[in-house]
């Protein structure tokens, strides 16, 4: 990752994490706290403006931290144990598509062919749509295609700010359920598997229940990867959420 990355990454980070606290917190209020003009900064963390050796010394004053201290913090941020890049919002953007990941994970099938018409074929798009996102892969530093076989640099990704959604993420999310839907009728059922629960449950439930989603994606992430004869790219896609609207009211008994 280039160090222009590192600190772009490293701001997207540190205005998700106030934001967090504040939900008022603006870009404005970040950029006036390092004595930067706004325009200026969201032009910097979208990866429209480079970062000059006088701009990241006002940045690392301004946020007291250094710049070896933001590469190490950004390393540690990007890859856990589970050896999952952790995306912001705005490095999401230009990758949102569903067939973005599912082409990085083409990459480790044992017939993939460094071929734009074969990654086209296999996903079900067209030639212009595979060769934009190769170039956008590419830009981002997530392949390397300057040799063959081409060759992945980030293999699986998450969310840095887990605690909330967004537009982006939203839409992406309505992608998946729409591959999820032709599915249905597109994949033969012993390839696949779709299965439903309705139960009433309580709403103090819930975080416990997203944790327990979230170990069980971990554990089919390593059960996959113990098996090394990858042959298909696969998607789960797993919503938990209230269909009825129940507010709570006093019930008058009398």
């Amino acid at each position: 990752m280039t160090k222009q990355n590192v600190l772009r990454s490293y701001l997207n980070w540190e205005f998700l994490r106030r934001k967090e606290r504040n939900d008022n917190y603006s870009l404005r209020a970040f950029a006036m706290s390092m004595e930067i003009d706004p325009t200026f900064l969201s032009r910097l963390m979208k990866g429209e403006r480079a970062f000059t050796k006088k701009t990241v010394n006002r940045i690392c004053t301004h946020l007291k931290t250094s710049l070896d201290e933001i590469e190490t913090f950004v390393e540690n941020l990007q890859l856990n144990d589970m050896g999952v890049y952790k995306l912001s919002d705005i490095e999401f953007s230009p990758v949102s598509k569903w067939y973005f990941f599912a082409i990085l994970d083409l990459f480790s099938l044992k017939n993939f062919q460094s071929n734009i018409n074969w990654i086209a074929e296999s996903l079900g798009l067209s030639l212009s749509e595979t060769s934009d996102a190769l170039d956008v892969l590419e830009q981002n530093e997530m392949i390397s295609r300057s040799e063959s076989p081409w060759t992945v640099n980030k293999k699986s990704t998450n969310w840095v700010n887990v605690r909330t959604t967004s537009a982006i993420r939203k839409d992406y999310q309505k992608q998946v359920t729409e591959k999820a839907k032709e599915a249905l009728d597109k994949v033969d059922y012993t390839n696949r598997e779709s299965v439903s629960l309705t139960v009433a449950a309580s709403k103090s439930l819930v975080p416990e229940i997203k944790e327990r989603i979230k170990k069980f994606m971990n554990e089919l992430r390593v059960l996959t990867k113990e098996h090394q004869s990858f042959d298909e790219v696969y998607q789960l896609q797993i919503a938990y959420f209230p269909l009825s609207q129940i507010r709570n009211k006093e019930v008058n008994n009398e």
